[in-house]
């Protein structure tokens, strides 16, 4: 499948237990952490799927791993590679718009996504440089771009409330025009889980 017009990122985790959902495994231990991140992804890529655009999967970890490569059975697997997060994304982004025109990556933990948002995204990179979907926590989901500059992605403070705020200074000290898209959300905790998706943890009652 080619569309000449875009193309999505999904970044994601290889599902090794212990190394993903970390801050989920004090309450829920490292299988059911491990689980929830594979049906987090399982989901993402469907959205990603509905829509007519190339997917490739950007993954951090043992990509050898039976989950990353029933992925790669469908879509092109890449290795991240960058010593932080920002320089992995923008590695991955430089890398999609040397062959596409628009490129939107998204989180495979953001279960706020929809088909519809990413088509936002790509409305928007039309008439902007970067498009962003804010996440509820302070960071983002989304991030998609038509160029880019070498220190938009750096001296953010990833994991932390200030990431959109310093993402967008980054943004305009380089001289790139910015759409912000509606607020969306992702699970990164048991307090996500129960707020956003309680049907993930089991014997939790929906609402």
């Amino acid at each position: 499948m080619m569309d000449f017009n875009g193309l999505i990122q999904v970044f994601l985790k290889s599902p090794q237990p212990g190394k993903v959902k970390t801050r989920l495994i004090p309450d829920l231990g490292e299988t059911l952490a491990t689980d929830i991140h594979e049906r987090l992804v399982t989901r993402v890529m469907g959205v990603c799927e509905a829509l007519d655009v190339t997917t490739e999967c950007w993954v951090a970890g043992d990509i050898s791993l039976p989950f990353v490569q029933a992925l790669g059975q469908r879509h092109a697997l890449y290795e991240q590679q960058g010593l932080d997060l920002g320089e992995r994304m923008y590695h991955a982004l430089l890398h999609g718009l040397a062959r596409y025109p628009r490129v939107v990556l998204v989180g495979a933990d953001a279960y706020s996504l929809t088909p519809e948002t990413i088509n936002r995204a790509f409305a928007s990179l039309d008439r902007h440089d970067v498009v962003l979907g804010p996440a509820s926590d302070g960071g983002y989901i989304l991030v998609g771009a038509n160029k880019l500059h070498p220190d938009m992605f750096r001296d953010v403070d990833w994991g932390t409330a200030s990431v959109l705020d310093q993402q967008l200074e980054n943004i305009v000290l380089c001289g790139l025009h910015y759409e912000l898209l509606p607020a969306g959300y992702d699970i990164d905790d048991l307090e996500d889980l129960r707020r956003f998706a309680p049907e993930l943890l089991p014997g939790e009652p929906p609402g």
